[in-house]
């Protein structure tokens, strides 16, 4: 199932919101840091018992970054508004 269908979100983006961005920042850090560990183990980079340490570990990473991004867009979008209002 396409996400834009699953979330509604219309082909231009103009009901795109801060949640939607965020939720699929989550969804994606974690499919991210899971599918490149597996990836490591079946190269016999990482072992088994440390698939689900160095996963979290990488989806937390990843969603920091995404979350700290995200949030600094947000903001300037929302200055850029109320600087364009008071105009």
């Amino acid at each position: 199932m396409c996400v834009t269908k699953f979330f509604k979100i219309s082909s231009d983006l103009s009901n795109l919101n801060y949640l939607h961005i965020v939720f699929l920042s989550t969804l994606g850090s974690i499919l991210n840091g899971f599918i490149l560990n597996l990836a490591y183990y079946s190269q016999h980079v990482t072992t088994g018992s440390e698939l689900l340490s160095k996963g979290a570990a990488m989806a937390l990473g990843d969603f920091t970054g995404c979350f700290i991004v995200v949030m600094l867009f947000h903001f300037a979008t929302n200055a850029f508004k109320q600087q364009a209002h008071s105009a």
